[in-house]
């Protein structure tokens, strides 16, 4: 009998990592892959993308909508734990060998929590990646300590695991497996992308915007984000710019958004299916914005990004990127300099490239759910400090 994975994931973002290893679980003879979608995937407001999951041919065995709206911060707490409660019977009731998450948000932590108390092994992609925030980062501490198998991104996260108890034999550098579509992804021409999307970036540069909120910063979230397009109107870049996430602030950076969706330099998406995603990065001068593709999937296709805010503080820079401060002046010089192609070329060549891996990320992760062990040394978890 094949081992059963169940994949919990909760917003397009954190899937798009996911899908690459759920890819190859579903190809190994001996694994098979399920998953339930949570969070944004259910949520009307941030596109109801469980219906991108199922075109991907994968089984969605459950759906959790958790998520309440509002910007006060008790809601995500609550969201934890109405996740906890409903995603408790659905693993009861499917009884995987492995749960499998990646990332800091409320889906990882409820199903640590979940699989803890139910005695299912925890795979966890994306541990010992340090970030910025009063919560991000002490939960993906927390998710850590609670998982059995670390699926790390590259080897300083793997280092920073052990170095923080995991044993050697539940921790694997198996790199980004958000690389791997990237590499699989066809190529589209110019001419057939601004088609696509409905928007000119035949020729010249262009910008990909994606801001999300920090939990830190919530009530600054707008005023952030205005700031942020005051730069780029006054740059009148042509800018193709996304929704963020589903963290609080997220409805007053989308206001913003519309505020500015007239505006002939800016076009405005709620969403993009991942081959259209791939290919604006393929083909755009820098990511702007605060978004985690600029840290660990820009480099791979040699892609400036303009860091906006604290966002991603923390985390390893494989040299594409370039640090600001909500403050219009410093956001137009960062996107001059990478339109300027000197300058531009001199930061893309101290860029590592394969820092977050080679793009073959996916295979490694099934060869590791097959075959380690599912005994009593992989669910007791005892400190070794």
């Amino acid at each position: 009998m094949p081992r059963d994975i169940l994949a919990i994931t909760g917003i397009r973002s954190e899937y798009d990592i996911l899908y690459p290893a759920l890819d190859a679980i579903q190809a190994h003879e001996e694994l098979s892959a399920g998953v339930v979608a949570s969070g944004g995937h259910v949520a009307d407001t941030h596109g109801d993308t469980i219906s991108y999951i199922q075109q991907n041919g994968f089984e969605v065995v459950d759906s959790v909508a958790y998520l309440l709206r509002g910007d006060d911060k008790r809601m995500r707490a609550k969201g934890v734990g109405t996740l906890v409660a409903s995603l408790t019977e659905v693993v009861s009731r499917e009884s995987p060998d492995i749960l499998l998450v990646a990332g800091d948000r409320e889906e990882p932590l409820a199903t640590a929590i979940v699989g803890n108390y139910l005695d299912i092994p925890v795979a966890h992609i994306f541990g010992g990646d340090p970030v910025w925030g009063n919560a991000d980062d002490p939960v993906r501490h927390a998710v850590s300590k609670m998982t059995h198998i670390h699926l790390t991104a590259c080897a300083d996260h793997r280092d920073r695991l052990v170095q923080m108890g995991e044993h050697e034999f539940r921790t694997f550098d198996v790199g980004n497996p958000g690389l791997d579509r990237i590499r699989t992804v066809p190529e589209l021409s110019r001419e057939e992308l601004s088609r696509e999307i409905g928007f000119d970036i035949t020729e010249g540069p262009f910008l990909v915007l994606i801001k999300h909120p920090l939990s830190s910063e919530r009530t600054a979230a707008g005023s952030q984000m205005e700031t942020t397009m005051k730069a780029l109107a006054d740059l009148s870049i042509p800018t193709v710019a996304i929704h963020p996430n589903t963290d609080p602030g997220s409805e007053e950076i989308i206001d913003v958004l519309h505020e500015y969706q007239n505006y002939d330099f800016v076009s405005v998406h709620e969403n993009f299916e991942r081959d259209l995603f791939v290919n604006l990065l393929r083909y755009a001068t820098a990511l702007v914005g605060n978004s985690s593709a600029g840290i660990l999937e820009a480099p791979f296709l040699s892609l400036p990004a303009v860091n906006i805010g604290n966002r991603q503080t923390g985390r390893t820079n494989a040299g594409n990127v370039v640090y600001v401060d909500h403050d219009v002046d410093e956001i137009v010089e960062a996107v001059q300099r990478l339109t300027d192609d000197t300058r531009r070329a001199d930061l893309l060549e101290q860029t590592d490239t394969t820092y977050y891996g080679d793009g073959n990320s996916g295979p490694r992760i099934a060869d590791v759910l097959a075959n380690i062990d599912l005994d009593t040394e992989l669910l007791v978890k005892s400190n070794r400090y």
